[in-house]
């Protein structure tokens, strides 16, 4: 079976910052309903994955996911690259404009950074 390493990548990506803004953030930008069918999705493509007797990850936060059951994402990281990307994805989704490139969650001061076009 032929499994989309793309796909597979990105859906953890989502997963990674949904997860971020639902538990620790607590503004979460999917419905939980939206949230589970894609992790179901995600938990599919993975044993689809596994059965394709493909011994290697796929290289994007394999141990995170190694156990990863659709049923929670509380145990997911939330390393900078999760706390930038969700921090994004947040100000998209609020449509709102922040005087500050910072977040600050838990104490922890997060530089939002922008790529120009």
């Amino acid at each position: 079976m032929d499994v989309d390493k793309d796909l597979l990548k990105r859906l953890r990506s989502q997963m990674l910052i949904h997860c971020y803004l639902y538990y620790w953030v607590d503004s979460p930008v999917w419905t939980d309903e939206f949230w589970q069918s894609q992790a179901n999705r995600l938990e599919r493509l993975q044993k689809d994955y596994l059965e394709a007797d493909l011994s290697i990850g796929i290289g994007f936060y394999d141990d995170a996911f190694e156990d990863f059951t659709g049923s929670t994402g509380a145990h997911l990281p939330r390393d900078d690259y999760v706390v930038s990307k969700a921090t994004q994805i947040y100000r998209i989704h609020s449509q709102k404009t922040v005087d500050s490139n910072e977040l600050l969650v838990d104490n922890t001061s997060y530089r939002i950074t922008r790529q120009e076009k």
